[in-house]
C-alpha cells in the first residue's frame, strides 16, 4: 500500500513568532485527511482559588466531549482528535500547562488538578457525554469524573495511579 504524504510548510523563526495558535489547524487537519470547514475554535479563560485555568472550546454548542491532556503536553495536544470527531469539545490546559497559570506551591498532584478543574469545567459545559484523558490527565480526570456533572462516560490511556506530581522533593 502505498501512502500519500503532503509536505509540510517550512516556516522561519521570524515567521513562527508572528502566527497565531490558530493559523496552522487547516494544514494540520489536511495533512491528517479532515475533509470539510473546520470547527470553531476560541480560547476561554477562567480565574479559580488556584490560578487562572485555560482552554480552547471547538463547536458552536455546548461540549459533548472533554480532554486532559498528559505531563508536558498542552490542549493542542487535541486538535487532529477534535477535528476528525467533528463534535463540539473541550481541551483544557492543565494547572503549569499551555496557557493556563502556574501554582505558587508548585503542587501539580491529580488531586490538586482534578480541584482546580472542577468549578470550571461546571461552567462550561452541561455534561459532557464523554471525557478522555491520557497519561498524566487520567488521574485527575478520574477524580473530576467522580462528581456528579461530570461526563456521563470517561476513559484514560497511560496512567499511573502512584506518580508523585508535586513540585518540591520528598
Amino acid at each position: 500500500m502505498t501512502r500519500r504524504v503532503r509536505a509540510v510548510t517550512e516556516i522561519s523563526d521570524d515567521e513562527l513568532t508572528g502566527l497565531s495558535e490558530f493559523d496552522l489547524l487547516a494544514e494540520n487537519a489536511e495533512q491528517a485527511g479532515a475533509t470539510g470547514p473546520l470547527p470553531a475554535v476560541e480560547r476561554v479563560e477562567a480565574d479559580t482559588a488556584g490560578g487562572r485555568i485555560s482552554a480552547l472550546r471547538w463547536g458552536g454548542s455546548a461540549p459533548r466531549v472533554v480532554f486532559l491532556h498528559g505531563g508536558g503536553q498542552n490542549a493542542h495536544t487535541w486538535d487532529t482528535v477534535i477535528v476528525g470527531l467533528g463534535e463540539p469539545a473541550l481541551a483544557v490546559d492543565l494547572p503549569g500547562h499551555g496557557h493556563s497559570g502556574w501554582r505558587e506551591d508548585g503542587d501539580y498532584s491529580p488531586q490538586h488538578n482534578a480541584d482546580a478543574l472542577a468549578p470550571v469545567l461546571r461552567g462550561w459545559h452541561r455534561r459532557p457525554n464523554s471525557s478522555s484523558g491520557c497519561r498524566w490527565a487520567g488521574s485527575p480526570r478520574s477524580g473530576w469524573a467522580r462528581s456528579p456533572r461530570s461526563s456521563s462516560t470517561s476513559s484514560s490511556s497511560s496512567t499511573s495511579p502512584r506518580r508523585r506530581c508535586s513540585g518540591t522533593p520528598k
